[in-house]
């Protein structure tokens, strides 16, 4: 999962970076501050997806109860 997450992040880089002006709105404050509430949910979202797999998991295999 936080491999996921570094991917994520340096994927996203590797993206906008040669998009140049699109890059350097993402590098100003502004940007930083937009960009942020997306990264922010993914955090949020990626660890609560694995959770619920696992569970789901676990309970196809019974050694979990729903």
């Amino acid at each position: 999962m936080a491999i996921g997450l570094v991917v994520l992040r340096l994927g996203s880089h590797l993206v906008l970076g040669p998009l140049g002006p699109l890059s350097t709105a993402v590098a100003s404050t502004l940007g930083h501050v937009l960009f942020a509430p997306a990264m922010s949910t993914v955090t949020v979202a990626l660890p609560a997806r694995v959770r619920r797999t696992a569970r789901t998991a676990l309970v196809a295999a019974g050694k979990a109860t729903a």
